[in-house]
């Protein structure tokens, strides 16, 4: 149930050593907007029979603490809110007064908190242990008069409208920025983001994952030459482009390199698209001109024709269907897909 909240309330945080059990020392005192934090005991019906016609008293259900919190986005407490949701973060200090924080998702080992929700004038004191956090979203629009929405667990949390979005004349985006300041404009703390999707269909697809595949085996189609002396697929199986360390090159027109990819390792209920990536450069004068391929069944999809130049770049072409199903993607239709580039000119 939702309470009201005077301006004399606060929310205490620290983190716990032991999961639920409740933190001892000084906790921070976190600014918030709203918390609905709370805990109930369900009802289950008795399912034993033979005791008589008389119903026999319900069983207890387990223990729910669950919630959201709505805070501002205050950039001194964005750090401990990150590192809830992903962990500790690798830091490094760039020894200028700065440092930098790389996030990753997926780890394994998120901290827990106990977290306090005081009234200090009713009073009421509300003691959560074993408290972790879940997703957070962020929502916006490209647009000269846009709203940002942003979202943690599937909660709203904040909302801003008839705000500047923009921010330039172009009627394209070419980036966008998500970083903290140390609330003088500077930028001191350098952060890395996990599982961003940007779309133009103007609605929240939801809580989602970006889950990468590299390619993990050659085809028949292997006509382009590695670098080194393995399989084409290992020349281009890194998480981190590498640049010329190692690579695959072919300047024959029509020659192809397909290869296959390793599983999703988990079947999403949805999946909203494909977005194939390759990095690439030419190293002679000459006209040169690549693109994606997608083969899905029986169907082979080309990607847009790139132009490529002397530096790396990258190319990227999206799919939100299956072509061969000429309609939504399942798990198993990504699992049997295969990629690859061609030469064009």
């Amino acid at each position: 149930m939702a309470r009201a909240y005077g301006s004399s309330a606060h929310l205490l945080m620290k983190r716990e050593t032991v999961y639920g059990q409740a933190a001892t020392g000084n906790y921070l005192r976190m600014p918030f907007n709203r918390c609905n934090l709370g805990s109930e005991q369900g009802l289950i019906d008795d399912p034993v029979l033979g005791q008589g016609r008389d119903p026999l008293a319900p069983l207890q259900d387990v223990i729910n603490d669950e919630g959201d919190i709505v805070v501002p986005v205050d950039p001194r407490y964005l750090g401990l809110w990150l590192t809830g949701l992903f962990g500790d973060p690798d830091t490094t200090d760039n020894l200028d007064g700065s440092w930098d924080h790389e996030f990753a998702s997926g780890g394994e080992d998120l901290p827990s908190y106990t977290v306090e929700v005081g009234m200090p004038k009713v009073p009421a004191f509300f003691l959560h242990a074993g408290v972790k956090l879940n997703s957070i979203a962020l929502e916006f629009i490209h647009d000269s008069t846009g709203f940002i929405n942003v979202y943690k667990d599937g909660a709203q949390i904040l909302a801003v409208s008839g705000v500047d979005t923009r921010q330039q004349t172009a009627d394209t985006i070419t980036f966008f920025r998500l970083y903290d300041t140390d609330g003088t404009g500077a930028q001191p703390n350098v952060f890395s983001w996990d599982d961003v999707y940007v779309t133009d269909q103007g609605i929240r697809l939801g809580e989602s994952r970006v889950k990468t595949l590299y390619p993990n085996g050659v085809t028949a189609d292997a006509d382009w030459t590695p670098s080194g002396g393995g399989d084409n697929d290992e020349a281009v199986d890194e998480t981190l482009v590498n640049g010329d360390t190692d690579y695959v090159a072919s300047a024959t027109p029509g020659d192809l390199d397909i290869y296959a990819l390793g599983d999703l390792g988990f079947t999403p209920g949805t999946i909203h698209g494909l977005q194939l990536t390759m990095c690439a450069r030419k190293d002679d004068a000459e006209t040169r001109e690549v693109r994606l391929k997608l083969k899905s069944g029986a169907v082979t999809e080309h990607g847009t024709t790139q132009a490529m130049a002397a530096t790396y770049q990258y190319f990227s072409d999206v799919y939100e269907e299956d072509p061969d199903a000429e309609g939504p993607w399942t798990a198993s239709a990504v699992n049997a897909m295969q990629i690859g580039i061609e030469v064009v000119t």
